[in-house]
C-alpha cells in the first residue's frame, strides 16, 4: 500500500497542475493514472462504482453517442482519456487511500494546501511583480503556458499594470486558479477550527487575498460566503473571548472594506466595479445555447455551438442531450443531499473534516453555475472533493 500512496500523490500533482514533467508525448498524468488505475482494480478486486459514478457513466455514454451522431468522435475521445478517466482514478484512489489510512484525509488536505500555498505565492507575485519572473520555474516543472497572458504586452506586465487582467497562477488559466484559491480558502480554515487560535485564521485570509487579486468574481464571493458559514457553524465550539475577537475582526474588515472597496476598484479598473459586474456577453451566450437546444434537444454537441454555455445545466444538455442532463441532475441531487446534512450536525473533531469538504464542494459546484468547468467537463477536483466529502460523512448523518 505504500507504493499506492506515493503514486497517489504523484497523480494528484500532475492531475491538478497539468504539469508534463516527463516531457513525453503522452502526458505524465495519463501515464501515472493508468498505473494507479491498475492498482485500484487490484485492491478493489474489480472496478468499484458508487451511485454518482454510475450516473456519470450514463452521462459519458450519451455524450459519446451524441459525438458519434454529430461526427465529433475526436472531441469525446479527448475528454474520455484526459478528463473522465483521470477523474475516475482520482476519485476511486482517494476513497481507497482513506479506507486504508486513518490519517489519509489530513495528508490529502495538507498536500492540497501546500500546492495551494505555492500557487498563492506565485499569484501574488504576478500581481505585485510581473509574469516573466515565474517563467524559469514554469519551464522547469513543465507547467501549462499562461493562456490569458499570450499576446499581452510584457512591458505592461513589468509595470505591474495587471489589476484589470487575469492572474493564472501555476495553472496557466485564471479560471482554474480562481477555483483553486477559493477552495483553499475553505480548506485552510480546518486548522483554525481544530486548534481554535486566531492566528490560524491568517491562512484563509491569505488565500482570500489571493482569490481577490485573481479577480475571478464568483469564486471570490463564494469563498467569503462559505468562510462565514464555517465561522457560524463553529461558533458553538468557541469560548466567549474568541467569539468577541472574531466578531471584532470581521466587523472591522467589513467597515474598512465598505469604504475602500468601490474606490479601489474604480481607480485600478478592477472587475469588481458595477461596470465590471455587468455581464451582457454571458446573457447572450445563454440565449444562444438555449436557441441551439430548441432544435437539437436529444443529441446536441458542444462543438456545434460557437461558445460553451458557461452554466452546468446548459452544459449538461449541450454535451449529450436530454439524457445527459438527467444524469448530471441525478449526480447533483445525490451530492447535494449528502452536503445538506452538514446543516443539522454539531461541529466537533469528528465532523470538522466533513464541514470543510462540503463547503469546498459547494464552492466548486456553485461556480459551475456561471462557468464551464464542472463535472460535465470532467474536472478532477470536483471528484476528489466528492470522494473526501462522502468518505468523511459522520456515521450519524
Amino acid at each position: 500500500m505504500k507504493a499506492f500512496k506515493t503514486l497517489y500523490f504523484i497523480v494528484l500533482f500532475f492531475a491538478l497542475t497539468g504539469s508534463n514533467l516527463l516531457n513525453s508525448a503522452i502526458p505524465a498524468r495519463m501515464i501515472f493514472s493508468i498505473i494507479l488505475f491498475v492498482m485500484c482494480v487490484y485492491y478493489d478486486r474489480g472496478i468499484a462504482l458508487d451511485s454518482c459514478f454510475k450516473w456519470y457513466l450514463v452521462f459519458i455514454f450519451f455524450f459519446g453517442l451524441s459525438s458519434i451522431i454529430n461526427c465529433h468522435w475526436g472531441t469525446f475521445y479527448n475528454f474520455l482519456l484526459r478528463y473522465y478517466f483521470i477523474s475516475f482514478v482520482c476519485w476511486r484512489s482517494t476513497i481507497l487511500f482513506i479506507k486504508n489510512d486513518s490519517s489519509a484525509t489530513k495528508k490529502i488536505l495538507l498536500f492540497i494546501l501546500l500546492l495551494g500555498g505555492f500557487n498563492l505565492v506565485v499569484t501574488i507575485s504576478q500581481f505585485l511583480l510581473s509574469w516573466s519572473w515565474f517563467e524559469p520555474i514554469q519551464n522547469f516543472l513543465k507547467l501549462p503556458t499562461a493562456e490569458y497572458f499570450e499576446g499581452i504586452n510584457i512591458d505592461r506586465l513589468a509595470n505591474s499594470d495587471v489589476l484589470s487582467m487575469f492572474l493564472p497562477g501555476i495553472f496557466g488559466n485564471a479560471i482554474i486558479n480562481g477555483y483553486f484559491l477559493a477552495i483553499c480558502v475553505v480548506l485552510s480554515s480546518y486548522y483554525f477550527l481544530v486548534y481554535k487560535k486566531i492566528i490560524f485564521f491568517i491562512l484563509p485570509v491569505s488565500f482570500l487575498f489571493g482569490s481577490f487579486v485573481c479577480q475571478e468574481r464568483a469564486p471570490f464571493v463564494l469563498a467569503i460566503f462559505m468562510l462565514l458559514f464555517i465561522v457560524y457553524k463553529s461558533l458553538n465550539n468557541l469560548s466567549v473571548s474568541y467569539k468577541i475577537a472574531l466578531f471584532a475582526i470581521i466587523l472591522i474588515a467589513a467597515i474598512y472594506g465598505s469604504f475602500h472597496f468601490i474606490n479601489i476598484s474604480d481607480v485600478y479598473n478592477l472587475r469588481y466595479t458595477m461596470e465590471g459586474m455587468t455581464d451582457i456577453g454571458r446573457t447572450s451566450i445563454y440565449r444562444g445555447a438555449i436557441e441551439y437546444l430548441k432544435n437539437n434537444f436529444l443529441f446536441p454537441h458542444i462543438d456545434d455551438i460557437p461558445v460553451a454555455p458557461h452554466n452546468i445545466f446548459l452544459n449538461a444538455f449541450v454535451y449529450g442531450g436530454l439524457f445527459s442532463f438527467i444524469s448530471i441532475m441525478a449526480i447533483l441531487f445525490i451530492q447535494a443531499k449528502t452536503a445538506f446534512k452538514v446543516l443539522s450536525i454539531k461541529i466537533d473533531k469528528n465532523s470538522v473534516m466533513f464541514l470543510i469538504f462540503v463547503c469546498a464542494w459547494g464552492v466548486f459546484t456553485v461556480n459551475g453555475f456561471v462557468h464551464n468547468r464542472s463535472i460535465v467537463t470532467g474536472e478532477i477536483m470536483a471528484w476528489i472533493l466528492w470522494a473526501l466529502m462522502s468518505s468523511t460523512k459522520p456515521s450519524n448523518c
